[in-house]
């Protein structure tokens, strides 16, 4: 492997600073537009071939397919709004105040437009179902009554609600939302705390409001204080914008680039990279970190440092199905909670744009979540495309609509199972650590996808009124940062 020295990065005469980000996710090349357009010089370095990560589109026969679904929110009165119309043009900029409204989810065969509570599950399932419920949630009750501390999330979940809710409502959810059942315990025991059977018979009997069986709720108060919309030409024209803006302003943007090591003197801060099958050594005066955690870690601890976050993910299979048919569903994202099924969501792309797909026809995006050992990340391609086909047939999502073009696409260890990690305390380690270095700045990842990059959780206790998406906090860390550096450095 040959040695290099890209250049010699120092301040120049004109204090102009080098900037270097690790990372070409949307925030990462929010952040090197902005810092290049400030006269810094920047240079991302992306380790995959393409930048854009999760934000990022295919172009195929006429199609812009999405890596995910995606729409942007961003409050109307704050200055990133102005700055995303500078960057995209208000004409490219499709507005969608309804998308709330466009969510359905897919549970115990039925299309529905929230995940049932509780309550409903119990009682709209058959007698059977209902008796089965109470019964094992009385005896959990009576032969928990007095017991405290529990093993697993699943054993607080067992002995609190019994077996059979544990199996038909819980699971579903917790491999929906963290990928895993294997969840924090202290996660669980706050968003699922225990409901006496006094409680509950009152909420049986309709004396109480069913909501407070644990309801999916749609966090839609303050919805006109936000701005929500989609590129008319797909995600990937945020990112083509930013990559123009930034070589522009004469900045750099390297892919296939592999960082193996950081040198962190403040005096001679040197990035030493792999970029066909040469080590390269960058010198920087700032270096800001636009990966996940789990990634950063490795090169702000010289020893084995013994953090928690967990390294563990999952792959991913993307399948695209051009259909026939101006519209397949009603609506744009269907959440599948049923386990037994092999995807777990299913977006009409073509509803936020019909500029993503020829006329009266529809793009639909089937993900599905394996590993290395499920029949389905081994299948080629036309055995995957029968598979997904016969149970969207099976579910009523699909019927008899002609399929003109399919396309699959699998991702490598995309999304992260975070179902162990207990508390915010191995990220403010991490946090702390890289604050010891001076002029080295996080700027971090979503690490988990569960529809906008983010987790729309309704079990989580916010004070936020909407739930703003992954790629909004993206934008807004990174227009954050900036301020920081500009301010900090100039």
């Amino acid at each position: 492997m040959k040695n290099m020295n890209e250049n010699n990065m120092g301040v120049s005469n004109n204090n102009f600073k080098s900037i270097v980000i690790i990372g070409g996710g949307v925030g990462g090349l929010f952040s090197a537009w902005k810092l290049s357009e400030k006269g810094y010089k920047v240079t991302v370095l992306e380790q995959k071939k393409v930048i854009g990560g999760l934000s990022s589109s295919i172009s195929h026969n006429g199609y812009q397919m999405d890596i995910g679904p995606h729409y942007i929110t961003i409050p109307k009165k704050s200055d990133l709004l102005i700055q995303m119309k500078d960057l995209m043009g208000e004409n490219n900029m499709i507005e969608i105040p309804n998308i709330h409204d466009a969510y359905r989810t897919f549970f115990r065969g039925k299309i529905s437009k929230k995940y049932p509570t509780l309550y409903e599950t119990i009682r709209n399932n058959g007698i059977k179902f209902t008796i089965k419920s109470l019964y094992e949630l009385i005896i959990s009750k009576i032969l928990n009554f007095r017991k405290n501390s529990f093993e697993s999330s699943q054993d607080y979940l067992v002995s609190t609600f019994g077996n059979f809710l544990y199996k038909k409502w819980f699971v579903p959810y917790l491999k929906f939302s963290f990928g895993d059942t294997n969840v924090s315990l202290k996660i669980i025991m706050e968003r699922f705390p225990p409901i006496s059977l006094k409680k509950f018979f009152r909420v049986l009997k309709n004396k109480i409001k069913q909501s407070e069986f644990y309801e999916q709720k749609n966090s839609t108060n303050g919805i006109n204080e936000y701005f929500h919309w989609y590129p008319k030409l797909g995600m990937s024209s945020i990112i083509n914008s930013l990559e123009r803006k930034i070589i522009e302003n004469k900045g750099k943007i390297n892919v296939e680039s592999s960082v193996v090591s950081i040198n962190h003197d403040e005096n001679s801060k040197v990035v030493t990279y792999v970029k066909n099958n040469r080590e390269i050594k960058l010198n920087a005066d700032i270096i800001i970190y636009a990966t996940p955690l789990n990634i950063v870690k490795k090169w702000i601890f010289k020893e084995n440092k013994n953090i928690k976050i967990n390294d563990k993910s999952i792959h991913s299979i993307v399948s695209f199905f051009c259909i026939d048919s101006p519209q397949v569903f009603d609506g744009w994202v269907i959440t599948i909670y049923d386990t037994d099924l092999p995807f777990f969501r299913i977006s009409q792309q073509n509803y936020l744009s019909k500029d993503i797909a020829p006329k009266n026809k529809s793009l639909l995006s089937i993900e599905s979540k394996v590993t290395d050992n499920d029949e389905l990340w081994n299948m080629d391609d036309h055995m995957l495309f029968s598979v997904l086909e016969k149970n969207l047939k099976s579910t009523g999502i699909l019927h008899d609509e002609i399929i003109d073009d399919f396309k699959n696409i699998k991702i490598q260890n995309l999304y992260s199972i975070n179902s162990t990690i207990d508390s915010n305390e191995d990220s403010l380690e991490i946090t702390k650590k890289i604050n010891e270095f001076k002029n080295e700045f996080l700027l971090g990842t979503t690490e988990l996808d569960v529809g906008r990059l983010v987790s729309d959780d309704p079990h989580k206790n916010s004070n936020s009124k909407i739930s703003l998406g992954g790629v909004f906090v993206a934008l807004a860390n990174a227009d954050s940062l900036v301020k920081q550096i500009v301010s900090k450095i100039s």
